[in-house]
């Protein structure tokens, strides 16, 4: 088993475990903001109203037609609180990329690498509306 952390951004970090033993790969990546009044409503509202849209994904179909083409990535979300700071974060469920084909390889495509980048965009970039946010 291969266990890597990467910094990606301020308080930013991703996970990467990969192993030759399984069809999949888990990615976690998870962002550390301290608690206040002025922001953490607002943080808190990142990670839910991302399945909504996010950064070039601006709704749920296009986010879901790119977990379609990365082979049916499955993310989900999570979210704590300890002491002062609020840690917000998505995982990935993904298809090892030893599955990739040669095709896939010799055009670009890699699923980890298009994972990351669609959980960065909801995770930095989410779209927030008005109809989505309950007063």
């Amino acid at each position: 088993m291969d266990i890597k952390t990467y910094n990606v951004g301020d308080n930013v970090t991703l996970t990467h475990i990969r192993t030759d033993r399984f069809k999949k790969a888990y990615i976690k990546l998870t962002m550390t903001v301290p608690l206040s009044r002025e922001t953490t409503p607002t943080d808190l509202l990142v990670v839910p109203t991302a399945y909504r849209g996010a950064g070039k994904y601006p709704d749920f179909m296009s986010i879901c037609r790119r977990a379609e083409e990365l082979y049916s990535v499955s993310i989900s979300n999570s979210q704590s609180k300890s002491n002062s700071y609020l840690t917000i974060g998505l995982r990935a469920s993904v298809l090892s990329d030893k599955y990739e084909t040669e095709e896939d390889r010799k055009n670009g495509f890699s699923i980890l690498d298009g994972t990351f980048e669609l959980m960065s965009e909801m995770l930095k970039k989410p779209l927030f509306r008005e109809k989505d946010i309950e007063t």
